[in-house]
């Protein structure tokens, strides 16, 4: 019987790292098979000090980074593990890549039922490489997965397809950028490149999972591998373009983009972060498999252990969904049921129905009642808006947190539609279109449709001025939220623009082109008509944005204008209702937002010259 798991490891530092890894994977997996190529050259290693069923590649090769050398290594350990014997070492199901700073971040149970139950034959983080026509940007790609960033395929390109006339050691020793070392010509890479004749580049991060049929396919020594070796012995980081490129042009390979390794890349270029305590919490909220990279702390790779086992039993147990749904409720026992039942009719099941009353007067604990075994219910004294909706996410232990207003309701497929976005762990919000019901009867079926959004990727300038990010429509990261310490419970109104601006600031947006939530007007749940309230709480989120939030100098400016326009609404409301301030609006509003300054220096005049002004 084959073994069903087994790993390749290459290493050349860390033995002691090493040592432990293998060890931990004897434990959980029953001494799999584990080959290893280990780099001599760089650092010594005693193979009496592994357990017996390690193996080391004996004809080892410098293993330099970012060279062919490091691609040569891990072929040179799959074939160790892939080659035929009679002891039944070797020749697993499924084999996963690592390195002595990787370690693994869910049981092993649900590991091996995770990929004995996959539909594809393995996990290799991909995207394609195609040329870039905007303006080349020598800035090195960072931040939260680079791999995703625009400016990565930019580099991509450059490194994997097109034809540098400078050999790359130079150029990277005499700091050359890669547009200046480069031809990009299409004539030219389709006559002097392996990408003519319907082959594609692929490139992504190089960690993978795959089934046995993709190792023997790696090994067979294909033509068209062969072909892609000698292109990319010369390119840098051949590893994060090789195996891609040869597997997603073959037809009877299905691969998914996810490859199940949790890495941290805020603030890095070259390496991810280095993995500590603190991320521990965000470690057991993983989907992931294995985490890297992690320091040589046996002391913190115990506690983690630990940790692992503990979380595995609350999840067999039901204790830890991945999504908590928020419902905060305050007299709306009239709408609520709906709310409920259409959180609980959700296609995707891995959830939980957190209700959070707060301080209801009317009926709510009566009409609660039929769904106290399927949901759990929450009562406080009277705190607002943002103050339930802080309960319910303190209350919950899930990885992803959704807001459903009582007065609002969902489709049954909109978590479904919108958590495979979550695939991108840069993406901290994913949101949908929505239909809008009007309490004399119409409906708007899309809200969206009408406006011309940035909706993906970065969307603060554009959400600023549009605030087009409805709560009942979206999905957090529990952790994105909790970094921006949820919502202010002092603001009674546009605490969630204030909230949602701090984490479009640090994450990326993704959305779903279809109107999934049901927005209710006209409920008096909300305060959509009551302009000056509006405007005071915007002015004032607003400006503790400005005060205490990093942003690009043209976001501020945006948010310069956007105060200017509402101490302008608000000022010439005021004038105009014969209240109090309208002239210290105005003169904000010519200081805030100079496309309104003519219009509020003649209202400042007018409030001198009529009646009406005498308020002012």
């Amino acid at each position: 019987m084959k073994p069903p798991i087994g790993f390749v490891l290459v290493t050349h530092t860390a033995p002691a790292q090493a040592i432990r890894l293998c060890h931990r994977l004897n434990h959980m997996f029953g001494d799999p098979p584990i080959a290893i190529h280990h780099d001599f050259g760089k650092a010594a290693l005693n193979r009496a000090d592994f357990p017996a069923n390690v193996r080391f590649v004996d004809q080892w090769v410098n293993s330099g980074w970012g060279t062919i050398g490091v691609v040569d290594s891990l072929m040179a350990a799959l074939r160790l593990l892939y080659t035929d014997r009679n002891d039944g070492w070797g020749d697993p199901d499924w084999f996963v890549s690592l390195s002595a700073a990787d370690y693994p971040i869910q049981t092993a149970e649900h590991i091996l039922h995770q990929l004995q139950n996959s539909s594809v034959d393995g996990y290799l983080d991909n995207r394609e490489i195609t040329y870039a026509s905007s303006a080349y940007s020598s800035e090195r790609p960072g931040g939260a997965f680079p791999f995703a960033q625009p400016r990565y395929q930019q580099l991509a390109f450059r490194r994997y397809v097109a034809i540098p006339y400078l050999p790359y050691t130079i150029a990277r020793r005499f700091d050359v950028p890669a547009e200046r070392y480069c031809f990009t010509a299409p004539w030219l890479i389709r006559r002097f490149t392996p990408f003519h004749d319907g082959l594609r580049c692929f490139a992504g991060d190089a960690w993978m999972t795959m089934r046995r049929k993709v190792a023997h396919l790696l090994l067979a020594n294909d033509p068209t591998w062969q072909r892609l070796h000698r292109h990319f012995a010369s390119r840098p980081s051949p590893e994060e373009a090789i195996y891609h490129t040869f597997l997603l042009n073959r037809a009877d390979v299905r691969l998914d983009a996810k490859n199940l390794r949790y890495t941290d890349w805020r603030g890095q270029h070259a390496h991810p972060r280095t993995l500590g305590e603190h991320d521990v919490p965000l470690l057991l909220r993983s989907a992931d498999h294995f985490a890297r990279k992690f320091p040589d702390d046996a002391a913190l790779l115990q506690r983690l252990d630990q940790q692992v086992e503990q979380h595995s039993t609350s999840r067999a147990y039901g204790m830890h969904p991945s999504v908590s749904v928020i419902i905060p409720s305050y007299n709306c026992a009239r709408y609520l049921p709906r709310a409920i039942e259409s959180a609980l009719a959700q296609t995707y099941t891995d959830l939980e129905v957190i209700v959070v009353d707060d301080g209801s007067t009317d009926n709510t604990a009566e009409v609660i009642q039929p769904y106290l075994d399927r949901i759990r219910y929450i009562r406080q004294a009277n705190k607002g808006l943002p103050g339930a909706r802080n309960t319910g996410i303190r209350a919950s232990q899930s990885e992803f947190v959704a807001l459903l207003d009582a007065d609002d309701a969902w489709l049954p497929d909109k978590l479904e539609r919108q958590m495979p976005r979550f695939q991108d762990p840069a993406v901290t919000i994913v949101f949908t279109d929505l239909s809008v019901e009007y309490a004399d009867g119409s409906t708007k079926p899309s809200f969206l449709a009408e406006r011309p959004l940035t909706c993906e990727g970065d969307v603060t300038d554009a959400y600023i001025q549009s605030r087009f990010l409805f709560p009942s429509a979206m999905v957090f990261r529990r952790d994105a939220m909790e970094a921006c310490r949820l919502f202010d419970e002092t603001m009674l109104a546009c605490e969630d623009v204030e909230l949602f601006t701090k984490m479009t600031l640090r994450g990326k947006v993704a959305w779903v082109n279809e109107p999934l939530m049901i927005r209710t007007e006209g409920t008096g749940q909300n305060i959509t008509g009551n302009g000056e309230k509006l405007q005071n709480y915007l002015i004032r989120a607003f400006h503790s944005l400005l005060g205490n939030e990093p942003m690009p100098q043209s976001t501020r400016r945006i948010m310069h204008r956007e105060i200017g326009l509402n101490y302008f609404y608000r000022g010439y409301t005021r004038w105009k209702q014969g209240k109090p301030g309208a002239r210290h609006d105005l003169l904000q509003a010519i200081r805030f937002g100079p496309q309104v300054r003519l219009k509020a220096l003649r209202t400042l005049l007018a409030t001198y010259l009529t009646r009406s002004g005498r308020a002012a």
